[in-house]
Order: C-alpha cells, then structure tokens, then sequence
C-alpha cells in the first residue's frame, strides 16, 4: 500500500512510500523506486534537481517511521495509534517461555508478521485480531519448542 508523504524541498514531483513484506520499505519519486541502503538499511539518497540529497530513517515500526531530510521530518505512512503499536510488539513477551535462540527467532518472526498487519488496509478490529492470533500462535510453537527441548535435555 503506497502512502503519498509531503513534500521533501528540492525533491521534484510526487513522492510515495511502500511498505512490502519481501521489499521492505521503499520509496518511489516521479516513478524511480529508491531503496534505502547502509549496513542496517537507515539511509536513502534521493534524486532532486541539484544532484541526490540525502536523507536518514528514523523509528522502528511502520506508522512511526520518519525520513529526516535537511533536520526536518516527514512520516513515511499513515500514523499508528500507540495501543496498536504495544499490540504489534507483545509477541517480545514470548522470549520469557522459551530463552534463547529459537524464542527469539519465533518472537522476531511474529513482530515482523505484526508490522505486516498494520501497514495492511484492513479495519482496525480485524488488525487487532489477527495480532492478537499471531500472539497465541506464537505463544503455542512456544510451548511445543519448550516442551520438545524438556523431553530430550535428558537423554
């Protein structure tokens, strides 16, 4: 879902942001997709009229999200109620049933799904929800990783 952001001076034309699950956010001026790059992908070089400019994202979540450009701040999508971004996180929790590794890896894999849901066109009730189900289902392969490492630390 493409999200028109305001416009960033000395960038011609009309500037969008998208978010993808296999593209990550990308942003797209007068028809050329720009992706950010940098070793953790934080910072985006824009075309304008005077050569590219530079600018840095700034925030975790998608609705939180700012491109900083020349010190001033432009979202990159829609704004995320709070209540909706605590909810997109809880899965963090499940790293205190399983430690280590594999509940890291389960909790990253429901927070990354999480962000998907929130930049989705969907109503707020049915986001929720499926948050809400990617918790408990990430809280079961939880418990069945736990109660598979319980059963063979033993042996």
């Amino acid at each position: 879902m493409a999200f028109q952001m305001q416009p960033v001076p000395d960038v011609p034309g009309t500037m969008l942001s998208d978010v993808s699950f296999w593209r990550g956010l990308t942003f797209i001026v007068n028809g050329q997709r720009v992706k950010p790059h940098g070793l953790l992908p934080r910072r985006v070089t824009l075309p304008s009229r005077d050569g590219p400019v530079e600018g840095k994202l700034k925030g975790g979540l998608p609705g939180a999200q700012q491109l900083i450009v020349a010190g001033s701040a432009y979202p990159t999508g829609p704004p995320v109620p709070t209540g909706l971004r605590i909810v997109a996180v809880l899965p963090l929790v499940l790293t205190l049933l399983v430690k280590g590794g594999f509940g890291m890896v389960v909790a990253l894999t429901a927070v990354v799904l999480n962000t998907q849901i929130i930049t989705s066109t969907r109503p707020r009730s049915i986001q929720v929800g499926l948050m809400l189900a990617t918790l408990l289902v990430g809280a079961g392969v939880n418990v069945a990783i736990a109660v598979a490492l319980r059963a063979t630390w033993w042996r």
